[in-house]
């Protein structure tokens, strides 16, 4: 009797679970994880054309008790070091720089600029300072608008930590400074450069 029970229980079950759309399931699967704090964020899912989900989940301000929604913005932090890395190769490739200049080359005042190249930025290996180690900034200053000249007194003055090429080690302050090489040898804001050889092509 009591396997003749659950054997209509899952029945019923699978009949729900196989009678719900593809909107329906993907919904649950993801209210689903934002319940367990496995999601925080919004969900865009798309399929030949057909918006099959666009939600927010779980909370854009703690603070405020504010929700997420399809249009929450959300900062993209270390994502745009692809497009940076990209734009570095795409103006080698143009002969607009090369990948061992040294950075004194555009930063003549940086302490070792004259040991420290540009292939070195791209893949840690410089041993500069990451100025996101630094707490006191983190906390008073990062969230504001700051100049090219406040940001490099963040880490440039901090000693290396290796002799450049010798070792790797994830610094921001790498990425800082190839996007202001991309600004000095284009000429144009970063964002315009990223909008005009990524984004538009």
């Amino acid at each position: 009797m009591k396997s003749k029970f659950l054997s209509i229980i899952f029945t019923a079950f699978s009949f729900v679970l196989f009678a719900q759309t593809k909107e329906e399931k993907l919904q649950q699967l993801m209210q689903a994880y934002s319940a367990i704090g496995k999601l925080n964020g919004s969900v865009m899912i798309t399929q030949k054309g057909k918006t099959l989900l666009n939600h927010g989940y779980g909370l854009r301000n703690v603070t405020k008790n504010l929700p997420n929604n399809p249009n929450s913005i959300f900062q993209i932090g270390s994502v745009t070091k692809q497009f940076t890395a990209a734009i570095i190769l795409k103006l080698q490739e143009n002969e607009q720089l090369n990948l061992l200049d040294k950075i004194s080359m555009y930063f003549p005042d940086y302490p070792n600029g004259d040991k420290i190249r540009v292939e070195h930025l791209l893949t840690h290996t410089s041993g500069i300072f990451n100025y996101t180690d630094d707490r006191e900034f983190m906390q008073t200053k990062a969230m504001n608008p700051i100049s090219q000249k406040e940001m490099l007194n963040t880490f440039s003055n901090k000693p290396l930590k290796f002799v450049p090429g010798s070792d790797f080690e994830y610094s921001n302050s790498n990425y800082i400074l190839l996007g202001y090489i991309i600004e000095k040898v284009t000429n144009k804001p970063y964002e315009k450069v990223v909008e005009q050889m990524i984004f538009k092509p």
